[in-house]
């Protein structure tokens, strides 16, 4: 059993909503005081379970769950077809399965700051109060248990012979997997407040007014999976190229490619990328062919992830480059989803 530890808690205590903490009965600290894990325990009102508060527990991790003490009986249902699925965890609580709950709480610190991954158990009848904890302790015994799983470096994965890449967590590789988690995690909601901020603010209004001022070039826009025209840039976020497939009228399709300055809030093209014309297609193999030459994106597993592009030579030579004090590659736009750039 994991005993009662207040170091632990007074670690988590400020870290976490009260409520997460509620049922807190045992943690334990890493030797050098940069690792731990926690355990929460409490019964549920099987008969008004409260539902919202287990929503709101789950939000703290990753949005699942995982259950032990349940029957298959318990968990699967069967349609009016003959058919069945297995319960959701709404479900499992209005029907009574789950009788309690844990919030797992494991955490390691990096440069001054603790990061924390939550993951909630629910527990079925079969699995009274000493079980659970027994359940929850499994491994915390072992002498090696603050270098192995979660706080293990993230290491890639190999599938029928091949590495499985994960380009998001190599870049905290060296890293405790759940540091590396977190800040995945962390990166992603950055990453897609900007790049929906930057669509609805500038790149979707520029691409409206090119449509309506160069209605032959620019017929349409493609969006690539979401309904966001994809965003590179580096951490720092001063600027961003965005890239879509555009079709021309006559010639067909292909990438198109611009530039955005957010300080002067202008937009140009760039013009580096050789246009290539086709028909409709998935175009993320393009955009990486585009620049894996001239930038360390060389998978197209990049265009899918929280990295940001951070290749100084990539925006200083072939981005940014200037001659005799004009853009080499930028060309100024008449037309802006921002401000308006003038022609050459």
């Amino acid at each position: 059993m994991l005993e009662y530890n207040d170091e632990v808690l007074a670690i988590l205590r400020p870290r976490l909503p009260d409520w997460a903490l509620e049922g807190y009965y045992g943690g334990l600290l890493s030797p050098d005081g940069k690792k731990l894990v926690a355990y929460t325990w409490q019964p549920i009102d099987t008969k008004a379970p409260d539902i919202s508060r287990f929503l709101q527990l789950s939000a703290l991790g990753d949005g699942g769950h995982v259950s032990t003490g349940t029957t298959e009986d318990d968990v699967w249902f069967y349609d009016d077809d003959g058919s069945y699925q297995r319960k959701g965890m709404e479900r499992c609580l209005e029907d009574g399965v789950f009788h309690s709950y844990s919030l797992e709480m494991i955490a390691a610190q990096y440069e001054g700051k603790w990061y924390i991954g939550c993951g909630l158990s629910f527990f079925g009848s079969q699995m009274d109060e000493g079980g659970a904890k027994r359940h929850n302790a499994r491994g915390t015994a072992d002498a090696d248990f603050f270098e192995k799983g979660f706080f293990a470096p993230y290491r890639s994965r190999t599938l029928s012979g091949e590495t499985v890449r994960d380009v998001s967590h190599e870049e905290f590789a060296d890293l405790p997997w759940i540091i590396s988690l977190v800040k995945v995690e962390e990166k992603e909601k950055v990453h897609r407040a900007f790049t929906t901020y930057m669509n609805l603010a500038f790149v979707k209004p520029l691409f409206e007014r090119l449509r309506i001022r160069y209605p032959e070039e620019y017929v349409k826009f493609c969006y690539r999976y979401s309904e966001d025209y994809t965003l590179i840039f580096p951490e720092h976020r001063k600027y961003f190229l965005v890239v879509t497939l555009a079709e021309n009228e006559r010639l067909g399709y292909r990438l198109a490619w611009f530039f955005f300055d957010t300080a002067t809030e202008t937009f140009y093209r760039w013009k580096y990328p050789q246009a290539r014309y086709s028909g409709p297609h998935d175009y993320t193999p393009d955009i990486i062919d585009d620049i894996k030459d001239i930038s360390s994106w060389d998978d197209q597993q990049f265009l899918g992830s929280t990295r940001t592009l951070d290749d100084s030579r990539f925006w200083e030579e072939y981005v940014l480059k200037k001659e005799d004090g004009a853009y080499v590659w930028l060309e100024p736009m008449a037309v802006g989803g921002g401000k308006v750039s003038n022609d050459n």
